[in-house]
C-alpha cells in the first residue's frame, strides 16, 4: 500500500513538473514553436516517458490551460458566488465585491510571471485545432463575472456601460501591465513586479474601476 501511494505521488509529482515546464516553454515561444523533443530534454525525460504522461503537446496544452483558467475562476468567482439578490442595490458592497475579484486577478497573475506571455502568444496564433477549448474553457472562466456585473447594472448600482467591453479593457491593461510594466521614460519597459510599480498600477486601476463603472451614477 505504501509503495503504490508513493508512486501515485511520484506521478502527481511528475505531472506538476511537466505543467511548471511547459507553461514556462509555452510562454516563452508559443504552443507551436515548442516541440514535444524540447520539452521533454528540458525535463530529462524520453519521449515515451512525456507521451506517457501526457498524452501528446495538444493534450498537454490544454492540461496547461485548464490549470490556468482554474486559478482565476477561483478568484473571480469567490467574491460574486454567495453575494446576495438584494445586495445588489447597494452599491458599496458591489464596489467592494468586484475590486475583490479583480485584485485577486492581479495577485493571481503577480504570482506567476509567465501567463500574460502565454495567453497573449496565443492569441496571436489563433485559429488553430485547440482554439474551440480554449474559448469554451475562457468564457467560463469569465462569465460568473460578466454576470456579476449586469445584474449590477439592472439594479441601477453601476453605470449603463457595455460590461463586455470594460472587462477586455480590463484585462488587456493587466496583460499589458504584466508583459511591459509602467513606463519608464530612459528604457520604455520597467519590472512588472516591483513593488512600487504594481502598487502604482492597482491603484490607478482602483480608480479606473470607479470611474468607468460608478462615477455619476
Amino acid at each position: 500500500m505504501a509503495k503504490r501511494l508513493s508512486n501515485e505521488q511520484s506521478y502527481a509529482t511528475m505531472n506538476e513538473r511537466i505543467i511548471e515546464i511547459a507553461t514556462k516553454l509555452f510562454a516563452d515561444k508559443g504552443y507551436q514553436a515548442v516541440s514535444t523533443r524540447e520539452i521533454a530534454d528540458s525535463l530529462g525525460i524520453n519521449i515515451s516517458t512525456f507521451h506517457y504522461h501526457t498524452g501528446g503537446k495538444s493534450n498537454l496544452y490544454k492540461s496547461v490551460i485548464e490549470s490556468l483558467y482554474q486559478g482565476e475562476l477561483h478568484v473571480l468567482n469567490r467574491p460574486v458566488l454567495n453575494f446576495k439578490q438584494e445586495d445588489y442595490q447597494n452599491r458599496e458592497k458591489v464596489s467592494k465585491t468586484l475590486l475583490i475579484a479583480l485584485e485577486g486577478f492581479l495577485d493571481l497573475m503577480l504570482k506567476d510571471p509567465h501567463r500574460s506571455h502565454l495567453y497573449v502568444r496565443r492569441w496571436l496564433e489563433w485559429p488553430d485545432e485547440l482554439m474551440d477549448q480554449e474559448v469554451k474553457v475562457t468564457l467560463k472562466t469569465f462569465q460568473p463575472l460578466k454576470e456579476f456585473l449586469e445584474k449590477s447594472k439592472l439594479e441601477g448600482s453601476i453605470r449603463n456601460v457595455d460590461t463586455s467591453i470594460f472587462i477586455r479593457s480590463f484585462l488587456w491593461m493587466t496583460y499589458g501591465y504584466f508583459i511591459t510594466g509602467i513606463i519608464d521614460w530612459k528604457n520604455w519597459v520597467s519590472d512588472p513586479f516591483k513593488k512600487k510599480n504594481m502598487n502604482a498600477f492597482k491603484e490607478y486601476m482602483r480608480e479606473y474601476t470607479q470611474q468607468m463603472l460608478f462615477e455619476n451614477v
